[in-house]
Parts: C-alpha cells; structure tokens; sequence
C-alpha cells in the first residue's frame, strides 16, 4: 500500500529540535496514523538555522503587521526568512495531501498563538505561526489542522476525509487525467459531496454536464477547487439527514416494508438528536449490501477513510 504523504511538525515525530532541545512527541497520533501516512518533518526554525538549543521567539506587533522576534534579543526578527521558507517548499507541498502541525508554536500553530506588543511585555491577541499562516497562504486548499484538534473525533473525521478524498485524486484522477476519470470520482464522492455542500455540489454537477465542451485542464483545475471547498466545509446534522433520505429512497423497492420504516425511525431519532449518526450510517450499510446496489456500495460516504482512525 502507497503511503500518503502528510506534512507535519518535526518535534510531533519526537524529534529534538525545540528551542530547550525537546520534543512534543505526539505518540497517539503516531501509533494511530503511521499505517497510512508518510510523515514529512519539517522544523522551519530549525530550517531557517536558529539551532538547537536556541533563544525562544514570539510574535509580536508592530505597526500592526506581526513580526517573529527572539524574546531576548528584539533586534533578530525571523519573519521574513519563515516566510520566504514556506515560499520555498511550494512545489513539495503540492505533493503532499494534508498537514499535522504543532499547536502554539510561534512558526507552526495554526490558531492560537499568542502575540505580545512591541516591547515583548503583554500579550495583545493571538494569531498563526509565521509559517503555517504563510503555508496556508500558497495552498489554501491543503487539509491543515493542529495536533491538539485531532483528539476531537469530529475535527479528526473530518481532516481524514479531505487527506483520503485528496490522495484519491492523486493516485487516481491527476495520474491520468480524463474526463472519464473526473466522472469516475465524481460518482463515488457525489453522497459525500452532497453532505458537505449541496450548492458546491451543483456546481460540481454542472461542470461535469458541460464537460465535453470544456478544455480538460482547466475543467480540472475548476473541478479540483470547488471539490476541495466542498470538503472544507464541515457537513451539518441536516445535510446527512438529506443523504440518508436520498439513500433510503434508492433502497426502499429493494427492502420489506418493515425495514423502511425501522430506517425512517432511525434517521428521525438521529435528526433529532437522540441517535447516534455511525447507527444510521451502518444500518444503511448493510441494506446495501444485501440489496447488492453497486452504485451505493462505491459511496465514499460510508467509508471516507479506514474506520479504524477513528
């Protein structure tokens, strides 16, 4: 099995390359992942030749742009040569389906990072490392997300979707791009889709109605940035409702009465808030199977991702 390959933050992996000569050793994260990922350690402060051990940085606000200083020394600002690092591994980002990075840190965290007025003494507010936030800025559309964040089944359910739906294109749409490939995955991630955003949805709909018309390499790219912010957005308890009625539809001349109104009850109660969506998903699954509907049995939706992620 072809690994995916994930950039992550080296002192994740264990590595010894914090500023006290340390790690984070994320260790959850490596037993549970290391199966399907090829992790990528990057350390951009390492990188940009801070060393190890080094005198720690902040961020910090001046004129209201946020610069990174040493904490000690406010004359060594490390923004520009962060930045200009991101802007380095541009191409080698492209290759990679998604990110892990480390919380909090002044060049990696994503949310949360605390910046501190210009004379280093207060802190003001917070915002993104150096270096994610310029990483993000030349592939808006790469799954990010904190260490931290992925111990919320949710927030992980929903990076492993986008890492698997984006290493699916790879391995299979942009290796031999078609139309017939496009329509291909089209059709296995439409439920999917459908969760996330039924108006990018049909607008992915239309393109693919307009296709033979097109040029296929700027269908591919209009394709590949709308289904990517289809996935960014996080799927709501109405919109897999939805699917679970389109699915309940598709099956119920293939099903007894009874079983209908058994998965009727389920997706109410679920609708409701008083069962658990993995219950519905499942139950569904298996009147699939037995109904043997190959073009529900394709659905990513039932399995984005090995379920033993989660």
């Amino acid at each position: 099995m072809d690994k995916i390959k994930v950039g992550v933050s080296a002192c994740l992996l264990g590595q010894n390359v914090r500023y006290d000569g340390g790690h984070k050793h994320a260790q959850w994260m490596t037993d549970a992942f290391s199966e399907w990922f090829d992790f990528q350690p990057i350390c951009p402060e390492v990188e940009v030749g801070l060393g190890v051990p080094r005198e720690p940085i902040n961020l910090v606000q001046v004129e209201n742009k946020i610069r990174v200083r040493a904490v000690n020394n406010p004359n060594l600002d490390h923004t520009h040569k962060l930045h200009l690092l991101a802007d380095q591994y541009i191409p080698e980002l492209e290759t990679f389906c998604g990110y892990i990075f480390m919380q909090k840190s002044p060049s990696c965290g994503l949310h949360k990072v605390k910046v501190f007025c210009e004379d280093g003494e207060n802190q003001i507010g917070v915002a993104g490392g150096a270096f994610s936030t310029q990483v993000i800025k030349n592939h808006p559309s790469l799954p990010v997300e904190e260490a931290s964040c992925l111990a919320d089944s949710e927030v992980r359910a929903h990076f492993l979707t986008r890492v698997f739906a984006h290493s699916d294109w790879q391995k299979n749409v942009l290796i031999s791009p078609s139309v017939k490939s496009l329509k291909d995955f089209h059709r296995r991630y439409w439920l999917l889709f459908k969760a996330h955003s039924e108006p990018l949805l049909h607008q992915l709909d239309q393109l693919l109605a307009d296709a033979n018309n097109s040029n296929n390499s700027h269908l591919l790219n209009s394709y590949e940035a709308i289904y990517r912010d289809c996935l960014a957005a996080r799927p709501q308890r109405n919109n897999h409702v939805a699917v679970m009625c389109h699915v309940l539809n598709e099956l119920e001349p293939l099903l007894q009465a009874q079983q209908v109104l058994n998965l009727e009850a389920m997706i109410n109660q679920y609708q409701n808030q008083l069962f658990n969506k993995s219950k519905v998903i499942e139950a569904l699954l298996e009147c699939i199977k037995v109904s043997t509907k190959e073009s529900l049995l394709e659905q990513k939706y039932f399995e984005p991702y090995p379920s033993k992620l989660l």
